[in-house]
């Protein structure tokens, strides 16, 4: 039998121990279960994005639109929701993109939610056209700011050539200029894109626009 006071050192050393282990806190991820959440959570954006594009076209055919107009809805659909089934890259110029921020930076309203704006438009980005798949209320929610905020800091943007807008009825549909960042792979398609445009930015010419 071990004496008392070997005993009490043990019970010591273990509480130790004890204690140190909580410091580190928990046990860091193994890689495969950081690879398992990391496809659950791909998985889930591939579901809702299928979704979204199921219910966009189903909408586009309640209101009985013309077969060219629905086949460009169904041509976007299918781009929306492929956009989230693999890694996507968007090609960005690092001057261009530079420009923009230090502009909102020196003359936006509301710099830190026009910098955060900007940067959730990137995510939100058509395949093919540029186009930005999301709604005013939809981008308003996610930057955290009201919906007429949101439309002014969008002027913002466009007054710079950042964004360009597309009024079709009451419906006002937004696309990014193409000159600084896009998803089009290819060069000539790209090129095209760019000339179409305009000036990549304003701001680029000098001064404020």
């Amino acid at each position: 039998m071990k004496p008392a006071k070997d005993a009490f050192a043990a019970a010591i050393e273990r509480a130790e121990k004890s204690l140190k282990r909580r410091a580190r806190g928990p046990a860091p991820e193994t890689p495969q279960e950081r690879g398992h959440t990391v496809t659950k959570l791909s998985d889930e954006r591939a579901k809702k994005r299928r979704e979204e594009a199921r219910q966009i076209v189903a909408q586009a055919r309640r209101l009985g639109l013309d077969p060219d107009t629905l086949a460009k809805i169904d041509s976007a659909a299918k781009a929306h929701a492929k956009s989230s089934e693999n890694w996507i890259f968007v090609m960005l110029g690092p001057k261009e993109n530079a420009a923009v921020v230090r502009w909102i930076n020196q003359h936006s309203k509301r710099p830190h939610k026009a910098q955060e704006l900007w940067a959730t438009l990137l995510e939100h980005l058509r395949m093919d056209t540029g186009e930005i798949m999301a709604t005013r209320q939809q981008l308003a929610e996610r930057v955290g700011i009201t919906p007429r905020d949101l439309s002014s800091t969008m002027s913002e943007l466009a007054s710079i050539n950042a964004i360009r807008r597309e009024k079709e009825g009451r419906t006002v549909r937004y696309f990014l200029n193409p000159g600084i960042a896009t998803h089009i792979p290819n060069a000539s398609a790209r090129k095209a894109a760019r000339e179409g445009a305009g000036p990549l930015l304003r701001i680029m010419e000098g001064g404020k626009p």
